[in-house]
């Protein structure tokens, strides 16, 4: 990328993206999209801020999704010089965020259903509920059989109102990481995650008149990593639903959004391959027993890894299927 064009692109967002809220120390959050190389491996600046008056960035791996918090003094982003559209292209990241934030726009359930494999992908959302969550259920994941002493690979859609108003079920989660018996993909469901009960879909959630889309996302970022997680490329819409406009939001943001091919609690069945919905936070109990009642019955499968739990990170291939030349913003 031409040094004149990363500053100029970089002086658009300041300009169009407000900050996010700021917690504790984290000040000045904003979105970027900086394409560097790191010891020659491809890496990409989304965010930037500063925490105690130091310049802090959230870099993404584009080929295996992890993200990283890392000193702004340890990352040369004048190696983006030279970099393009075909290298971003040769990413799962890239071809995925193409794909996924496409139009036509389904109202709801639009993004990524399937994964690629044997696995199955467990995800969790975790919206605002004064109900006790469902621990029984995370402790079913981290025995089960198969996992040859890894933790169990989940993905948490946390919303900001959850996190904030649970602190001793988050703690208990982060003890369960720290002893290696979950391995959590934390992905983004939105700060307050907005609801207004018999509003239409296309009235409601994040489409409501009166929600900040930019702020939903961002604020909830600063939460998490405020909280000492990280933020993954991925975002749950609340119920599921979007429309073209926030989905481009979205994409500019640089994150995927993810669906379901099983939300269990109405009835939708998991199978090989598909990205499972429960909700933990305890609205949604029918959905956890079918989860528990499945993985009880699938202990074999299990066992002979016919079956498996895998990493929402891992439900993306390579492919080059991505042909928006728009993207690189």
């Amino acid at each position: 990328m031409n040094p004149l064009i990363k500053k100029i692109f970089l002086l658009l967002v300041f300009l169009i993206f407000p900050c996010a809220p700021a917690f504790a120390g984290i000040t000045d959050y904003r979105p970027i999209f900086v394409p560097f190389y790191e010891a020659n491996h491809l890496k990409i600046a989304i965010r930037s801020f500063e925490r105690d008056a130091k310049k802090e960035l959230l870099v993404l791996d584009p080929e295996s999704f992890e993200t990283a918090v890392v000193s702004a003094d340890a990352v040369n982003l004048n190696k983006s010089y030279g970099i393009g559209l075909r290298h971003l292209r040769a990413t799962p990241f890239y071809n995925a965020l193409v794909k996924y934030t496409a139009a036509p726009v389904k109202l709801q359930n639009h993004g990524i259903v399937k994964g690629e494999g044997r696995g199955i992908f467990i995800t969790v959302d975790m919206c605002p509920s004064d109900k006790p969550f469902d621990k029984a259920m995370f402790e079913a994941l981290a025995a089960q059989p198969g996992l040859e002493a890894r933790p169990a690979p989940v993905a948490v859609a946390i919303s900001g109102d959850w996190l904030k108003n649970h602190p001793k079920e988050f703690k208990w989660l982060l003890e369960m990481i720290r002893t290696n018996k979950l391995d959590v993909t934390w992905v983004n469901h939105s700060y307050s995650h907005p609801y207004e009960k018999g509003a239409p879909l296309k009235r409601n959630f994040l489409l409501k008149k009166s929600v900040d889309f930019d702020n939903e996302v961002l604020a909830n970022e600063v939460l998490m990593i405020d909280s000492g997680i990280l933020p993954s490329p991925f975002f749950r819409f609340p119920g599921l639903v979007a429309n073209t406009e926030v989905m481009e939001k979205l994409k500019t943001l640089s994150l995927i959004p993810i669906g379901s091919n099983a939300w269990l609690s109405k009835g939708e069945s998991p199978a090989q391959g598909g990205i499972i919905l429960v909700h933990g936070n305890g609205n949604e109990p029918g959905g956890i027993k079918r989860l528990l009642k499945f993985l009880d019955a699938k202990k074999a499968a299990f066992k002979n890894h016919e079956l498996t739990l895998d990493s929402l990170k891992n439900a993306f291939v390579a492919g080059k299927d991505a042909k928006d030349g728009n993207m690189v913003r």
